[in-house]
């Protein structure tokens, strides 16, 4: 209910009310009461005809109900991953909510905002992702009249920090390398090739032969059905000689590259599988992106131009390379700082 009130510093009467749903407190801008009272009584019509407008237009829904009613006829994707990533999304934001909020009008602004720091602590890209999805069943739970306002509207998202990228010594992927190669021989193919081709790590795993030109000493990086290529920006790697001699001498049983021993493709094992190797090699916080990042930074040391550099890793732009390893040029200046 509106209400009217007076702050310590203030010669003004304020008023306080709810609107879309949320505690709204303004200033009246006059200093007698009797006045003030008069306008009171406008915000509390006004309060009272939304209230009454909010009955009227939404219909009562059990939370469940409209969350299996928006996966199953919600316009949520077709592909693979977007319907897991949504189904998991909501899933875990009902988890969060078991025993409490049964109705979906029941849920508010603090309480996407309490289930958004707790998803925080854990990831802040996955809430990130979390926050998204949510936001968008409740926008379709207003166009189906389930709710008037989005309670998740006012959660605004965190940025996340943009790490510095961890490139390792020449000393280290020899390290790497000769541990896959003398006690894990079936990973060594595809972790060297992670080192030699900079790639991400689904174009590794979804690289077919078709994508490998021996007699013109290239790879193509291009999109499939399993991967898209980021930016839609087809690109060719030079071949390196160590790596074409390794790949000549693989079996070719199928399509891709490097299949599992069961003949598909590796997926979020093959990370688990790398860090066996990583372990064994006395190294720690390596995974193919950190082999991607060495790539890179490696030929930057060798001399390689920036711009050939952003060709081979597929970045959007020769800014976003340069961005990316400004840290080689920091190290660069170690010994003129231990001048001062």
């Amino acid at each position: 209910m509106a209400y009217i009130f007076k702050r310590a510093k203030s010669r003004f009467w304020w008023v306080g009310y709810i609107e879309n749903s949320r505690p709204v407190q303004k200033s009246l801008k006059v200093t007698a009461k009797d006045a003030a009272r008069i306008l009171l009584s406008e915000y509390q019509t006004l309060e009272a005809k939304e209230t009454h407008h909010s009955m009227l237009l939404t219909i009562k829904r059990d939370l469940d109900d409209a969350i299996k009613e928006y996966l199953e006829h919600g316009n949520i994707g077709k592909a693979a991953e977007t319907v897991k990533e949504k189904v998991g999304a909501l899933n875990r934001f009902r988890s969060y909510l078991d025993g409490r909020e049964q109705r979906l009008d029941y849920i508010t602004l603090r309480t996407v905002e309490a289930y958004y720091e707790m998803r925080l602590k854990k990831t802040i890209a996955g809430a990130n992702k979390d926050l998204k999805v949510v936001k968008t069943f409740f926008n379709n739970a207003i166009g189906k009249g389930y709710l008037r306002t989005n309670p998740a509207a006012g959660v605004k998202k965190v940025k996340p920090v943009k790490k510095i990228f961890r490139d390792m010594s020449f000393k280290e992927v020899y390290k790497l390398l000769e541990t896959a190669k003398t006690h894990y021989p079936h990973l060594y193919p595809i972790i060297l090739s992670a080192y030699y081709l900079g790639m991400r790590k689904n174009e590794l795993i979804f690289l077919e032969w078709d994508d490998v030109d021996f007699d013109k000493g290239i790879v193509l990086v291009r999109s499939k059905p399993e991967n898209r290529v980021k930016d839609c920006e087809e690109r060719i790697i030079p071949l390196n000689q160590k790596l074409k001699d390794v790949l000549i001498g693989l079996p070719r049983n199928g399509r891709f590259v490097f299949p599992t021993k069961s003949g598909v493709p590796w997926k979020n094992n093959f990370h688990r599988e790398l860090q066996k190797v990583v372990m064994a090699a006395g190294l720690k916080h390596i995974s193919i992106q950190t082999m991607r990042e060495t790539f890179g930074s490696h030929l930057l040391k060798k001399g390689v131009s920036v711009y050939l550099i952003s060709k081979y890793l597929g970045h959007s732009s020769v800014d976003v390379t340069t961005r990316h390893y400004a840290h080689i040029q920091i190290e660069e200046t170690h010994k003129e700082i231990d001048l001062l």
